[in-house]
């Protein structure tokens, strides 16, 4: 349903109800230019879903869009969250006396391409010593998904997934204590 085109039915639906976008986003104190392309996806599902599926029949159209604009939303935030929770492995550099040094700092673009090295350099020591499940994991974790999402996603329990993350951390340590 989600590559389906609007019938003309449904379209001249959307054109009549189109005001709901606009009010949800103003209820929510959502700018238009921000959130208008993210809601209005959910908006037309809600069409489609509502003038097809007769289990809705029970509910005003009104309730279908707002959650189903809603559920567009906590997605997306859902989704830029995931970008910032990404596991940090990078120490700073330290000076040859423990504090961090001018020199010892590099620079933006220097930091990026460091992290990216130290990262893989570590995922690759760490591959040696851990099992391919708990590889997997981590390369979850890494990407910024949580841990019950990791734990949906392996068919496993939560308590699973953090005791294989807590046998690995031990590893991970280790692996920083050397280097």
């Amino acid at each position: 349903m989600h590559d389906i085109p609007l019938n003309d039915t449904q379209r001249i639906f959307a054109d009549k109800n189109h005001n709901l976008v606009y009010k949800f986003l103003h209820e929510k104190n959502l700018p238009a230019s921000e959130y208008y392309d993210i809601v209005i996806f959910g908006y037309l599902r809600a069409v489609q879903r509502y003038l097809t599926d007769p289990n809705l029949a029970g509910y005003s159209f009104a309730t279908v869009a707002w959650r189903a604009m809603e559920g567009e939303v906590v997605n997306t935030h859902r989704t830029d969250k995931r970008r910032f929770r990404v596991i940090r492995f990078v120490r700073p550099r330290q000076s040859y006396t423990g504090h961090l040094t001018r020199h010892s700092t590099p620079t933006v673009t220097d930091e990026e391409a460091l992290r990216e090295s130290e990262v893989a350099l570590l995922l690759h020591a760490l591959a040696k010593r851990v099992t391919p499940q708990q590889m997997e994991i981590i390369r979850l974790r890494t990407k910024g998904y949580q841990t019950n999402e990791i734990a949906q996603m392996q068919n496993t329990s939560l308590y699973h997934v953090n005791t294989l993350l807590d046998n690995a951390r031990f590893i991970v340590v280790e692996l920083c204590r050397d280097a």
